[in-house]
């Protein structure tokens, strides 16, 4: 039935047009077998309801009233001529349904419609019937058949509303996820070279006249620096302008494990003594366990960079047990309290907090505070689980 259903709803999405006069062609005959007499004045009925059915889909609302009013001006022609009306009522019903899908009537104008039909249904039933009960009965059904195809249409309209408010819904949730996945990229490249060029810049300005060599070392690290952010920039701008999925494509190539020593070392250059130790396989990680655990690392340095006094020291570990991965950065940089992990910091706070969901997305955990002679930040990734 359900194949049977959609089949019908797709011939009437190619053919339209087609669609509506086979369907008022169908509902003319069961009409007319249904008729029990083709007077002149039923056949003219019939006629006129028929030929306007088509029209349904583009004018709703003035076929109905159209048919409607034909039906009421028929009602005194038969009344005074004793031709008998012609059995249409599965024509009103199939307009009602549309009304109610495509245009509703305000209650007062549906109320009057339902009641102008039912004027016709007594005055058919009264020419086909002599007893007062089946006249009732008939008026009845008919009545209740009107209000039935009717509610139905407007229930099919409500609910296919419901269903595009919900796509809607999850279109703006999918363009505010994006947004918030462009901005946490971007803070992570330029946030972090930003860093490093500040802390080789000052230090290049202070030995430009006592160690030459060594202030050209770090102007030419700035210059590797800065382009290396530009072209992550461009990178990810790139992939981002040509990602026209719906759930946004992956920001390839990302950084893995396998960038880490590289991050250690330009931290390094930039002037922070930094004590690197990896335990366990970490090369089979997923490659959002990779990215996590690297960005947490880079938002890590870079904060220590930023907080850090000459000569600060930092000891990084990832140590991979056999359910879960910890990351852990010890730094006896001072790092004011306000940018504690509290949802109170300073700025945006969007480092910190984007360290924190992408540890949550992994069912992980983060710690981040003051230790006895600086700060730590400690990470807890399961390295396998079910959702991921």
């Amino acid at each position: 039935m359900s194949d049977l259903l959609q089949r019908m709803r797709a011939y009437d999405q190619r053919h339209p047009l087609l669609w509506d006069i086979s369907l008022a062609a169908l509902v003319a005959a069961v009409c007319v077998n249904a008729t029990p007499t083709n007077t002149l004045l039923g056949t003219s009925l019939l006629i006129i309801v028929h030929a306007i059915l088509p029209l349904r889909r583009r004018h709703p609302q003035p076929v109905l009233w159209a048919v409607i009013a034909v039906i009421l001006l028929a009602v005194p022609v038969s009344l005074t001529t004793g031709m008998e009306l012609a059995w249409i009522y599965l024509a009103v019903w199939v307009l009602l349904f549309n009304t109610g899908l495509r245009s509703p009537l305000p209650p007062v104008a549906a109320l009057a419609g339902v009641l102008g039909v039912g004027i016709s249904a007594a005055i058919f039933s009264y020419s086909m019937v002599p007893a007062l009960y089946e006249q009732a009965t008939f008026t009845g059904a008919v009545l209740a058949m009107c209000a039935a195809c009717y509610l139905l249409g407007l229930q099919i309209r409500s609910q296919r509303e419901q269903a595009a408010a919900e796509r809607r819904e999850a279109a703006r949730e999918a363009a505010v996820a994006e947004r918030h996945r462009i901005a946490q990229e971007m803070h992570d490249i330029i946030g972090h070279n930003l860093s490093v060029i500040t802390s080789l810049a000052t230090g290049g300005s202070a030995t430009v006249r006592a160690a030459p060599a060594q202030a050209v070392q770090a102007f030419d690290a700035i210059g590797e620096v800065s382009r290396s952010s530009v072209r992550e920039v461009r990178r990810v701008l790139t992939v981002l302008e040509d990602d026209h999925s719906t759930e946004g494509a992956t920001l390839s190539p990302q950084p893995g494990i396998a960038d880490v020593t590289e991050l250690v070392e330009t931290v390094r250059t930039a002037g922070l003594s930094v004590e690197m130790q990896r335990v366990g396989e970490l090369s089979g990680l997923s490659p959002g366990r990779q990215l996590t655990i690297y960005r947490i690392l880079q938002e890590a340095l870079t904060n220590t960079l930023r907080h850090s006094a000459p000569q600060a020291h930092c000891a990084v570990s990832i140590v991979r047990n056999q359910d879960a991965i910890d990351v852990s950065i010890v730094s006896d940089a001072r790092i004011a309290v306000s940018e504690q992990f509290d949802g109170e910091q300073a700025g945006s706070g969007r480092g910190l907090t984007g360290m924190r969901e992408r540890v949550e997305a992994y069912n992980g955990t983060l710690s981040v505070g003051p230790t006895s002679n600086g700060w730590k930040v400690h990470a807890s990734i399961p390295a396998t689980s079910v959702a991921c």
